[in-house]
């Protein structure tokens, strides 16, 4: 492999060929970070040796430790060269940019090497490219309107989906008692009764099964209704039933109907496992708040009413868990339990419990639909039962077995957004959706489902992208981590990163040593390449999302929020409307981390002003004169009496 590196125009340009892995990398004239370069290109050949030449007075074979100080010594020397000629150049001049709004690499001229002199050219779509151009130019125009704060009674509101023609997007306050949560760990087993006062759980009489409240605090008890001697002693249960469950390495992601207060969250994430609560809107015992302010992810959903799919990829989960859940799962033809068929993952376990709420749902009931779905009961004993979905069947093959039709959509579609749920089995190929790895491997390798994610025009190097945005990651990350500093890195639990890509900020970080408490849910935006599947692949959590409409999840929720170039390739809405999104979403201190182009940056930046954040515009990797900035903001506290907004 070589690299050629030359000054013209006092500007450095970078052209590349990898030739070992197949494939290679042309860079038209540009400015770029050479750490960040040779972090790509040593993550690509870690051995390999490359040659380096600047001048034709500087040139030098070698790897990247060895080269790394002649480099930015160099790099210095040419970036002090800032004279006028220079400075106009580089405003002229389009930034090279090194990782799409995707999470794959997004240079101009990236070519796939096909073993003859010639090489194909695989740019990004030309409508791709001016949208996001497109939408920087409206950026600057935007004009911001007044932001509204919403009544005093609406302090846990969540928007709508559809606002009524007329109705304005106001802003959630801050409840005037409102304190700061107890800290992670403590958060586990407490919380402030001020900031979940209106919790339709805490309102429900059967609430002392959960919690005991006192006049301060909520303290969450050890099980529930469902878990009479607590639910480490049920999980230890279920372990003996069934040995093969292997709760925290193959069992990795799990998702809980109707949770109650996270009891069952709490018990799996002392033993590796992620879940995710997930409940109805409008329930009775509908505790997504108090999970949430536990510090376990949770979220709300219509699906289990409207008929819509859940916003999850297929084959996401490892474990599906009902316990006397409340859902009607043969209704509408079992639809619903089709639909957990779809997101459970080939090899994966649905475990439930049987009571009166379960809709008159009788044990030969679900016998008889399971059966259609071609999952094996593994076992039952007395009001529980537990089916796993066989790892070696494809949706084609129980269709032979069942005669139930399958549905009608490209294979391996993850078609979720506002589509219909109906009784049919989702296309899969067992040969190549089975994942059988142990975490942690799974954060790291790159999964078999790697190869049908979209991609900006790349087609035999997405193994090399996918390792080589991981360690752009960690390299970032490590600074983040810097830039907090290890006491308020232990203070931040709940996560969400806005426009996730591959998951690599979430990999990143659960990887960190020491150890870091976050838990990071990955949002994939509806109108972005989906990469959704890789990011359960990988052992992480996430949800499809469309910025423009509200999220599911109650009021100050998150104590942090990322986004990588999400309003740089967002035009369906204004950027306010995402900003004001967020803010109801985060807690009054928790910070917003956004890395986007400049000009980009700064009416976001007067937006977050507007709404009483903090917000700083920094450099990063790229350098002073590079495009890419960061904007980092947080969240104060303010009333209708400090509202200075026009």
């Amino acid at each position: 492999m070589q690299l050629f590196l030359h000054n013209r125009d006092r500007m450095l340009e970078y052209r590349g060929c990898l030739l070992q892995t197949q494939c290679g990398i042309r860079w038209t004239p540009g400015r770029f970070n050479v750490r960040i370069l040779l972090l790509l290109l040593s993550s690509l050949l870690p051995t390999e040796p490359f040659k380096v030449e600047f001048d034709s007075d500087f040139t030098q074979a070698c790897t990247y430790q060895a080269c790394m100080d002649s480099l930015e010594s160099e790099t210095r020397r040419l970036q002090s060269l800032n004279d006028e000629a220079n400075l106009r150049s580089v405003e002229t001049m389009r930034e090279l940019e090194f990782l799409g709004k995707d999470g794959s690499i997004s240079i101009p001229n990236f070519f796939v090497w096909n073993g003859s002199n010639a090489a194909a050219e695989l740019l990004p779509s030309e409508a791709e490219s001016t949208a996001s151009d497109s939408y920087v130019r409206n950026a600057i125009k935007e004009k911001f309107k007044e932001v509204v704060p919403c009544k005093d009674s609406m302090q846990d509101y969540i928007p709508p989906r559809e606002l009524k023609q007329g109705m304005k997007l106001c802003v959630v306050m801050v409840p005037p008692h409102y304190l700061r949560p107890f800290k992670w760990p403590q958060s586990q087993n407490k919380a402030r009764v001020q900031n979940v006062a209106n919790s339709p759980l805490l309102k429900a009489k059967q609430s002392r099964a959960w919690v005991h409240v006192n006049a301060s605090t909520v303290f969450f008890l050890p099980g529930g209704p469902n878990y009479l001697n607590g639910v480490d002693s049920y999980l230890d249960h279920i372990s003996k039933l069934v040995p093969e469950l292997g709760i925290g390495s193959i069992i990795r992601v799990a998702l809980d109907f109707n949770c109650g207060t996270g009891s069952f969250s709490w018990a799996l994430g002392k033993r590796g496992v992620t879940s995710l609560c997930l409940a109805a809107y409008g329930s009775s015992e509908e505790g997504v708040q108090l999970v949430m302010e536990r510090g376990y992810p949770a979220m709300l959903t219509h699906s289990f009413v409207s008929r819509f799919r859940l916003p999850y990829p297929c084959q996401a989960f490892d474990l599906l868990h009902c316990a006397a859940c409340n859902i009607s799962w043969l209704s509408n033809d079992g639809a619903l339990l089709f639909e957990a068929d779809r997101i459970l993952r080939q090899g994966g376990f649905f475990v439930w419990i049987m009571d009166a709420s379960n809709h008159g749902i009788t044990w030969s009931d679900m016998a008889t639909q399971t059966e259609k779905l071609c999952w094996n009961l593994i076992t039952r004993n007395n009001q529980l039962a537990v089916w796993r979905k066989p790892g070696y069947m494809t949706s084609a093959s129980c269709k032979l077995h069942t005669h139930v039709p399958c549905c009608l959509s490209p294979p391996i579609s993850n078609s979720t957004w506002e589509v219909v749920m109906k009784p049919c089995l989702e296309t899969t190929r067992s040969a190549l959706l089975t994942a059988n790895v142990h975490w942690k491997s799974r954060l790291i390798n790159p999964p078999k489902r790697l190869e049908f994610v979209p991609t900006a025009g790349l087609h035999r190097a997405k193994k090399e992208v996918f390792l080589s945005d991981f360690n752009y990651w960690a390299y970032l990350t490590d600074i983040y981590v810097r830039i907090f500093g290890v006491s308020r890195v232990l203070e931040i639990r709940n996560v969400l990163d806005a426009n996730a890509g591959y998951g690599s900020f979430a990999a990143a970080m659960a990887l960190k040593m020491p150890p870091v408490p976050w838990v990071v849910l990955n949002v994939m935006p509806v109108d972005q390449p989906d990469r959704l599947p890789v990011i359960f692949d990988r052992g992480l959590l996430g949800v499809y999302h469309d910025w423009c409409e509200p999220f599911d999840s109650y009021p100050r929720t998150f104590d942090l929020i990322h986004a990588s170039r999400l309003f740089s390739s967002q035009n369906r809405c204004s950027m306010q409307v995402i900003l004001q999104e967020m803010d109801r979403l985060l807690r009054p201190g928790g910070f917003a981390l956004f890395r986007d182009h400049k000009k980009v940056l700064l009416p976001l930046q007067k937006v977050a002003q507007a709404l009483h954040w903090k917000a700083h515009i920094e450099d990063t990797e790229s350098g002073t004169w590079g495009t890419e900035k960061f904007l980092h903001c947080q969240k104060t506290r303010w009333t209708i009496a400090t509202k200075t907004i026009h």
